[in-house]
């Protein structure tokens, strides 16, 4: 993707609670629904998504959105950009709760 510099774009960083929990077939079953999700390109609904495909209470998921300016996005890895817009969602999901799930959607 292209970038511009000046542009404002958004980012959406997360976190799947309960993941490390999974079985093998459960995390193959996560990657599937996350890649669904991603092309389905469902950002704030994410989290009702892989609730309702993953079909268990313990998996839940820490969002957080923000728009903002992007430095650098590698063709291959777009989660190895960097910029205000990987930055600042990325600190609000640090500072969330780890007990459990959470959204937070940050404008600039």
């Amino acid at each position: 993707m292209k970038i511009q510099n000046g542009k404002p774009y958004a980012v959406l960083t997360g976190d799947i609670v309960g993941s490390s929990k999974l079985k093998e077939s459960g995390r193959i079953r996560l990657r599937q629904v996350m890649k669904q999700g991603s092309a389905e390109r469902m950002g704030l609904l994410y989290r009702a998504l892989i609730r309702v495909r993953m079909k268990s209470k313990l998996i839940d998921t820490r969002l957080a959105i923000a728009l903002g300016t992007i430095d650098f996005l590698p063709d291959q890895c777009v989660s190895s950009g960097d910029g205000e817009a990987f930055r600042r969602p990325g600190v609000s999901l640090e500072n969330m709760s780890k007990s459990g799930p959470s959204f937070s959607c940050l404008l600039w």
